[in-house]
């Protein structure tokens, strides 16, 4: 997922990179739960164990901002195309806007 991060940013979006990121790292527990397992240059993991992680609008707003960059440059390869679509899909609740 670094790859949807901007490289360099505002404080606010490095704060929402910082916050993110602590979502979506993964325990030992976790590892475990879902049969997290690394087979050569790639990771593997039970389908039906797949993890909800929430975001905030601010949070989800700068994911779908990066999606939509991304996509205009063709920059999407097919390891990231599922994930681009989940956040592209995902709801706002309230229009946010991160500070550019």
């Amino acid at each position: 997922m670094p790859s949807l991060f901007p490289q360099r940013g505002n404080l606010i979006q490095m704060q929402l990179i910082e916050d993110i990121s602590k979502k979506i790292q993964l325990d030992q527990e976790t590892i475990k739960k879902v049969g997290f397992t690394q087979e050569g240059n790639g990771y593997k993991w039970k389908k039906e164990a797949d993890i909800d992680v929430e975001f905030t609008d601010l949070e989800l707003g700068m994911l779908q901002d990066k999606v939509k960059e991304l996509d205009s440059k063709k920059e999407i390869d097919f390891t990231m195309g599922g994930l681009c679509k989940k956040i592209s899909d995902a709801k706002v609740e309230t229009k946010t806007e991160v500070i550019k």
